[in-house]
């Protein structure tokens, strides 16, 4: 079977994983703990996620800790393709492409086509339980066709953004920083965007480091600054700005 369709709730100690590169889910997953029972230890790999039929995300991880998404493909999540809130805690989210397609339908009750939201990390700029929490790591993604904002954008946590391509042309804005948000954005490519990391409405308490980067035919703002936000806790190596659009454009996705 290279298909299934639905929407599917998965608990602790769990891995997902297709079997070959052509393996389909139409609808949604969803790692969704409760306030008092966290899930952790939860992989997902090499899927492709089709939201167009959904109403939800095409996966949200809330109540969640020590999640790895790797090598997926995530397509026309209504309300978004990717969303990391309810204090959700070390996550990587590594080698995976995001895009929207013609096929995208907007949310019930909504009839403007812009609701191209792709990720989102924290909910509610009084959501202060997700103080301390919200550690995501992006790295070797693809933020691809029609994506309009949220790549991503971060309340409250400390959000680490390295050797990710840009290239969904006519957004809104790339990467933003929101209440209390502490993101360090290193050698990504960022081409044909606008607005590839932003203070959202000029917040005051968010802090940028953005070092590295690659911007080729950008608009718009680069906002750094306002502190130094954090230094990440594990061994990474960088790649430079300029080779790592091949390099992502050649490994995201199913394997």
């Amino acid at each position: 079977m290279n298909d299934l369709s639905g929407e599917f709730e998965l608990g602790s100690n769990k891995t997902v994983e297709g079997a070959t590169n052509n393996i389909t889910i139409h609808g949604s997953l969803s790692f969704s703990g409760t306030l008092t029972m966290t899930l952790s230890n939860l992989i997902v790999r090499n899927l492709k996620i089709d939201a167009v039929t959904s109403t939800e995300d095409a996966m949200d991880i809330r109540f969640a800790h020590h999640v790895c998404v790797e090598h997926c493909e995530f397509i026309d999540g209504p309300d978004g393709n990717l969303d990391v809130v309810s204090e959700a805690n070390y996550v990587t989210i590594a080698y995976n492409k995001f895009f929207y397609t013609p096929a995208w339908h907007p949310l019930p009750g909504e009839t403007a086509l812009n609701h191209r939201f792709s990720n989102l990390v924290g909910s509610s700029d009084t959501t202060m339980a997700d103080r301390g929490k919200l550690k995501v790591t992006y790295h070797h993604n693809w933020w691809a066709d029609k994506i309009v904002e949220r790549m991503p954008r971060v309340r409250f946590g400390e959000v680490h953004v390295f050797n990710n391509y840009y290239s969904s042309s006519g957004n809104s804005y790339a990467i933003a920083a929101g209440t209390e948000a502490k993101l360090v954005i290193e050698n990504n490519y960022f081409e044909n965007i606008n607005d590839p990391h932003i203070f959202y409405d000029g917040e005051t308490t968010a802090q940028i480091v953005a070092t590295g980067n690659e911007y080729v035919n950008v608009t718009g703002l680069r906002h750094t600054g306002q502190g130094t936000a954090f230094v990440p806790p594990y061994p990474y190596t960088l790649q430079a700005g300029p080779s790592v659009k091949a390099n992502v454009m050649a490994n995201v996705g199913p394997q």
